[in-house]
């Protein structure tokens, strides 16, 4: 089965709050708070999630830069605690740090996953190291008591020491998550993009589609003629221009048409 994501990002300033601020209505599915594993959670990401707070957005985050030296991803999933509005907790532990990053552990699953290749973007699945099996079940213990302390179905199971599938794990993470009770943590390195892969993964498991998703459609169509185009514009600004992307909810932009901001009711052609 395959899947279509459409990816808007934005720079990773605090300077571009605004332009951030008017691009959350057309997120309809997932918002990514990026973080370095090196420098820490950055103030963009968590000025970021103050603004969502109005918008009904789920949220993961990504670590990256796991195979740069000094990286301390268990620092940030600290920080991202404090400083974030929901339970948050990592899905998975990396298979070495810095220069010997070669993998992830999925603590759902409880399965190992290398990178292979020249581009290191293919993945082996194996046995979790024996070395790591402590770790692991520490970590995933770790997982599981934050995600019951918001999912009522997984508490009753954690509380009364039944046993957890992995099936069950993952269906608790995703009902936290669209409830926005959760914010699951990925890690990886996105200058050898190790870890995207699953992170793409996790969006696709754990998020709402965007037709699910409770502002999937922010603006109601007052016209009931089936061509009228209904979209919300919003912009980027770069060094010389602004570029203005639209996400449509109804309709069909073709060149020439004219259309209305209803915010002011000016009228213009598309050229």
């Amino acid at each position: 089965m395959s899947f279509q994501m459409s990816v808007i990002g934005k720079p990773a300033h605090v300077d571009f709050t605004a332009e951030v601020q008017s691009a959350l209505p057309a997120f309809g599915s997932v918002l990514i708070l990026d973080s370095d594993a090196v420098d820490g959670l950055q103030s963009h990401p968590t000025a970021d999630d103050n603004q969502k707070l109005t918008n009904q957005i789920p949220r993961l985050v990504f670590i990256r830069n796991l195979n740069q030296p000094g990286a301390n991803p268990w620092q940030v999933v600290i920080r991202a605690r404090s400083k974030l509005p929901h339970h948050s907790a990592a899905l998975q532990v990396p298979i070495g740090l810095g220069y010997s990053f070669k993998g992830l552990v999925d603590l759902v699953q409880s399965k190992a996953y290398f990178f292979h290749a020249s581009n290191r973007e293919k993945l082996v699945a194996e046995l979790v190291p024996g070395y790591m099996e402590a770790l692991v079940s520490e970590k995933r213990h770790e997982l599981i008591k934050t995600v019951s302390e918001v999912d009522d179905k997984l508490a009753e199971a954690f509380n009364g020491d039944k046993p957890i599938s992995a099936a069950d794990l993952q269906e608790a993470i995703c009902r936290a998550t669209r409830a926005r009770k959760f914010i699951p943590v990925f890690m990886g390195s996105t200058s050898g993009k190790e870890g995207v892969q699953l992170l793409l993964d996790g969006m696709r498991k754990y998020c709402s589609c965007p037709i699910e998703a409770s502002n999937s459609d922010p603006i109601q169509s007052k016209n009931e003629e089936k061509d009228t185009l209904v979209a919300l514009a919003f912009t980027l600004r770069r060094k010389y221009d602004v570029i203005t992307y639209l996400r449509i909810y109804e309709g069909v932009l073709r060149k020439g048409d004219f259309l209305t901001n209803i915010k002011t009711g000016k009228t213009f052609k598309e050229e």
